[in-house]
Order: structure tokens, then C-alpha cells, then sequence
């Protein structure tokens, strides 16, 4: 269920700006090792029509020092999200470690690649690949999710000689 939800969710991402955060720029989608923010519609059943600027994360348990991967969104207004995210929604418990990656097109200096952080204001995404490894993991298997983004265009600057894809 939490697979199926992931893919109609992120992969309905759209090329619409929005600003992260106080002071940074306007984007279409960011991405880090862990954490995700992009615009997509939710899912009909969640009751809310529109565009909402959603925030896919890892973030740690400090109970048992697991992670839990959670989604909050709030709708999108103009090119900002409006000032209440709505409460952590949480889509699956007891994951030992896990990571985000993105994949950038081909381009007349670089090969497609997946990089571990999506920084360029300007695209999103041609696939995003979910790695997680939950600590029940022995008893039903969670493969890595690839999930293409319809509207991703792949596009990322070139990186710098030496830098860490």
C-alpha cells in the first residue's frame, strides 16, 4: 500500500515552483540523501482537490533510533506553500536506514546519473529511486522503489570536476 501510494504521489509531481523556505529560492522540486519537497496533487481519497506542496522524509525515532517515513503537505498558493503544513503523516515504521536518489538526464557533458541531492531551481527529476532497508526486513522484503516522474524533464547543471555524484 505504502509502494502504491508513493508512486501516484511523487510520480503525478509537477513542474510547478515553489519556495522550500523563508528566504530560499523558488524551486520546482528539492531533494537531499533523506528528505524530498515537491508539488503534486494528493490522492482523491485524502479529500483535498488542488496542488500541494508535499515533503517526503526519514526522519529518526529517537526511541529505538530507527527512522519513519513520514509525508506532510500544505497547499500550494501562488509559488509558496501556505504557512500550515499539516500534521506528519506516517507511512511506514521501523526502517533501520534508508536514502533518497535522483536521476539526471544525459547531457552534452555529463551521462545520465543519480545523485544523491537534487539542488537546480530550474527542473525536476527523471526517476526517483527509494532505497529503504526496514528492520523487518527478514520476514517480508521491501525492494527499491524506482519511480519515474511524468513531468521530470532530468535536468541538472553539469557537476564540478571532483564532486560526489
Amino acid at each position: 500500500a505504502v509502494q502504491q501510494f508513493l508512486r501516484a504521489c511523487l510520480g503525478g509531481a509537477q513542474p510547478q515552483t515553489f519556495t522550500p523556505g523563508t528566504g530560499q529560492p523558488a524551486r520546482m522540486f528539492a531533494g537531499e540523501d533523506r528528505a524530498m519537497h515537491y508539488v503534486a496533487p494528493m490522492p482523491a481519497q485524502l479529500g483535498d482537490g488542488g496542488l500541494f506542496v508535499q515533503t517526503l522524509q526519514l526522519v529518526r525515532d529517537g526511541s529505538n533510533g530507527d527512522y519513519t517515513l513520514q509525508l506532510t503537505y500544505a497547499p500550494l498558493s501562488g509559488d509558496t506553500a501556505s504557512a500550515k503544513p499539516s500534521q506528519p503523516q506516517t507511512l511506514l515504521l521501523h526502517v533501520a536506514d534508508g536514502h533518497f536518489r535522483y536521476l539526471a538526464a544525459a547531457n552534452n557533458v555529463d551521462h545520465a546519473r543519480w545523485l544523491s541531492a537534487w539542488k537546480d531551481s530550474n527542473g525536476m527529476p527523471l526517476a526517483v529511486r527509494i532505497d529503504l532497508r526496514p528492520g523487518w526486513r527478514d520476514r517480508v522484503g521491501f525492494p527499491a522503489l524506482l519511480i519515474p516522474l511524468r513531468a521530470g524533464n532530468g535536468y541538472a547543471l553539469p557537476l564540478p570536476p571532483g564532486t560526489m555524484q
